[in-house]
């Protein structure tokens, strides 16, 4: 995966956090990633494109019950039975972070219009090189949630500075 630009969708109308926006040439396979596991969060990197589930055993119901096969970093292979999405947040409170909840386009394809493309991740190190695209002075602000009581989690968020 490369990035080639960079945009921010702010949702100023709307309640929703700012997202960055990656125009990339691809995105790898899940054939060609390897999984690493915290507890129940299943995270892959490969040249900072993340890819992660949440699924701590048994037939979920994430994705309509669907099952990913993966490989594990240890060569193992794994069926995910109906793994849920997770979000970066919660990948963020394990040691397989910091990640960036992004929106993908794919390079070529013009201005990205609010809601159009593909949700993924990112490394914060691959989403940070990534702010040298825009137009206007961003940081991403580290933001402190609590979810569940007793476990905090960062998310990062695009700020104008």
């Amino acid at each position: 995966m490369e990035v080639h630009d960079a945009e921010v969708e702010w949702y100023e109308r709307f309640g929703n956090d700012p997202k960055l926006v990656l125009s990339i040439d691809d995105r790898p396979s899940r054939d060609e990633l390897q999984f690493a596991r915290s507890g129940h969060h299943w995270v892959a990197v490969l040249d900072g494109y993340v890819e992660y589930y949440s699924w701590s055993g048994g037939d979920g119901r994430g994705y309509n019950g669907r099952h990913y096969d993966i490989t594990t970093v240890d060569g193992e292979e794994v069926t995910l039975k109906g793994p849920g999405s997770s979000r970066a947040g919660c990948i963020n409170a394990t040691p397989l972070g910091p990640v960036v909840d992004v929106r993908f386009k794919y390079a070529g394809d013009g201005p990205a219009p609010a809601g159009f493309g593909s949700i993924g991740a990112v490394t914060l190190e691959v989403a940070e090189d990534a702010l040298q695209y825009l137009d206007e002075s961003v940081a991403l602000e580290p933001i402190m949630t609590t979810s569940v009581p007793g476990n905090s989690e960062v998310r990062w968020v695009p700020t104008r500075v």
